[in-house]
């Protein structure tokens, strides 16, 4: 009749305009918690957590697309199944974090293709991935790509673990809507991370230039070479963050300790001054001219050379920008 057929219409248009109203709500509630942070790793999480709870999956995983690779590497996920055993998760968890997928692999040439949103209900039957389908108990997945004027900067998986499902029109549409808030949030962060590490180096080449800088003044000023090694020595302890630098002094064929971070004026002669050949690692940063990192020192020869080779290897070893300087006098 009529009068029921005006009905029905009239109660279609009404759930419409509630999932539009619940829509429009959670997309604002969500940008508000993307745009509150900066914070790459607080950005994800809000991301997984929320969008598992939005689209009514068990299981959100994030990937972000690094340039330099050419691939999608996993950066967290969110889990709200509670049938899966920990200790299946944990495993799980222990080879996922080192997967990688290339972006010229068919699955991201088919995601992009179609419009950056791809429904797959048994990842299993595409080939080549039975073994992932397996391991990460992935059945039927929602691929959503992450992009921000036209650059892919990651995509979402949404599934159930170890289930077939499906994914309404709604759900779909949803979290199209919730890739495009989370492209802008996290591309967002991604340029913030590098302008503070930009302003980092920057900052490190300013106090590097003024450690040479006041070298040099202690130099052309006239000081005696003890004021000018200790001025050196407190420069590289400050500037590269070692725990100990050291500066021996090249001598016929001998190290002379003549800085170091540690005092040791008490200690003898003969514990201040080893024969270069001694010290397979310092023979060969004097013969090369350049700096010589080794994780940690060979065992000296003799007992004599204890301190001197685990002082000197301070200068070489504990800091991989921190070198031993070869002079002759």
């Amino acid at each position: 009749m009529p009068g029921d057929q005006l009905l029905f219409s009239n109660s279609q248009e009404h759930q419409r305009l509630v999932a539009a109203l619940r829509e429009s709500e959670i997309l604002r509630e969500l940008a508000e918690l993307l745009a509150s942070s900066l914070d790459l790793d607080r950005i994800l999480q809000v991301l997984v957590k929320r969008t598992t709870e939005v689209c009514q999956v068990e299981r959100c995983s994030a990937w972000l697309l690094e340039d330099e690779q050419g691939s999608f590497h996993p950066a967290t996920y969110h889990l709200s199944s509670q049938h899966l055993n920990s200790d299946v998760i944990k495993a799980a968890d222990h080879i996922w974090y080192r997967t990688q997928l290339p972006f010229d692999h068919p699955i991201i040439h088919r995601l992009i293709s179609e419009d950056g949103i791809l429904f797959l209900e048994d990842l299993g039957a595409e080939p080549g991935l039975r073994p992932v389908t397996e391991t990460f108990l992935i059945r039927s997945i929602l691929l959503v790509a992450l992009i921000r004027e036209g650059r892919p900067v990651g995509m979402l998986t949404l599934d159930d673990p170890d289930q077939i499902r499906t994914f309404s029109p709604e759900q779909r549409q949803l979290a199209r809507a919730i890739g495009q808030q989370a492209a802008i949030a996290i591309d967002n962060a991604r340029l913030y991370q590098q302008a503070q590490a930009e302003r980092r180096r920057a900052e490190q080449l300013i106090e590097r230039a003024r450690a040479i800088y006041q070298v040099a003044i202690a130099v052309n000023s006239g000081q005696d070479l003890a004021a000018v090694l200790e001025i050196a020595t407190h420069h590289l302890v400050e500037g590269l963050n070692a725990d100990g630098v050291s500066i021996a002094l090249l001598e016929n064929e001998s190290l002379h300790l003549a800085s170091s971070s540690s005092q040791q004026d008490d200690l003898p002669a003969t514990q201040t001054m080893a024969v270069l050949s001694h010290l397979p690692n310092c023979h060969h940063a004097a013969q090369i001219g350049t700096p010589l990192a080794r994780k940690k020192p060979n065992p000296p020869p003799h007992a004599a050379l204890d301190w001197l080779s685990s002082t000197i290897a301070k200068a070489i070893f504990s800091h991989p920008e921190a070198s031993l300087p070869s002079h002759k006098i």
